[in-house]
């Protein structure tokens, strides 16, 4: 019963590292967001409304925030995706009265 719920716990442990790169993930791309935000501003005081590179910060501000957007839903799908693996792998434990092993393997640190 092992040979089953070791990968299924070993999502367990992918999702904790996903976990703890997860802030810094949001840092960098709100940083991103930012920064291309600043840039807009200053290019709409110095520049024509139509010249090329108000439209190019624009267009660089518009997908750094559909990219950080992205990022979060997919974050939240594998989370989901992780958890129904991990009742899954406890139910499979439960049934099979191998609960204990269950609990062991659970405490990768």
């Amino acid at each position: 019963m092992r040979f089953i719920l070791a990968p299924m716990l070993g999502l367990v442990c992918v999702l904790r590292v996903a976990a703890r790169a997860l802030p810094y993930l949001c840092f960098v791309t709100a940083w991103i967001i930012s920064a291309g935000t600043a840039a807009t501003i200053v290019a709409r005081h110095t520049c024509r409304e139509g010249s090329a590179l108000l439209a190019s910060l624009d267009a660089f501000t518009h997908a750094a925030f559909k990219i950080c957007i992205c990022v979060m839903f997919c974050f939240l799908v594998i989370a989901a995706v992780l958890l129904c693996s991990l009742c899954l792998a406890y139910l499979v434990a439960v049934v099979s009265g191998s609960g204990s092993e269950f609990k062991k393997v659970l405490s990768c640190k």
